[in-house]
């Protein structure tokens, strides 16, 4: 189990943060846990300032939530994007066949096994439901959209009333390495 403050710390010095910037994390990691947007999996007494305890998947989820909310996603966002984190994927799995998967778990046990190139894609769609995302993990053997393919999905879109006007790419593998690291010992 991972302490809140523990992963806060091991995410500040990852991305060599100054401690004014530390403390800010590690508020914003306790803002995203009181929202909703993650539970820990135990907590260490029972009260709201009680320690929060966490499994390594709920630790790797809050240190992606937090760097979408580095990205500008606010709390309330961060707990819808939190909701596609477990759909489940596509199609099984092939090598060198594309692979598409909203399964969190899965990336962060193969993050953990050492396999590099994983990304989470946050789309931000706007449309007559307001901001709304559509959230993709993917594999390292998923093929990049070719260029062609954009104006095909803008299409798909604009048929379901919405258009996307953002898209963040976050490289999981090298986000979540402190996180699974700590998890090893």
């Amino acid at each position: 189990m991972l302490r809140l403050a523990h992963a806060a710390a091991l995410l500040a010095a990852h991305d060599n943060r100054s401690p004014d910037d530390a403390a800010l994390l590690h508020r914003q990691l306790r803002a995203i846990v009181a929202a909703g947007a993650i539970h820990p999996a135990h907590r260490m007494s029972v009260g709201r300032t009680s320690p929060a305890l966490f499994e390594r998947d709920g630790a790797a989820r809050l240190a992606a939530l937090a760097t979408l909310q580095d990205a500008g996603f606010t709390v309330a966002e961060l707990r819808e994007i939190a909701e596609q984190f477990d759909a489940p994927a596509d199609r099984p799995r092939e090598p060198g066949v594309a692979y598409q998967t909203s399964g969190f778990a899965e990336a962060v046990a193969a993050i953990a096994a050492g396999e590099e190139g994983w990304r989470l894609i946050v789309g931000v769609l706007r449309g007559p439901a307001g901001r709304t995302f559509d959230v993709t993990i993917s594999a390292p053997d998923t093929p990049t959209m070719p260029e062609g393919a954009m104006p095909l999905l803008d299409a798909a879109h604009r048929a379901m009333g919405v258009r996307r006007v953002l898209a963040v790419v976050v490289n999981l593998s090298a986000r979540l390495r402190p996180i699974v690291e700590a998890f090893r010992g």
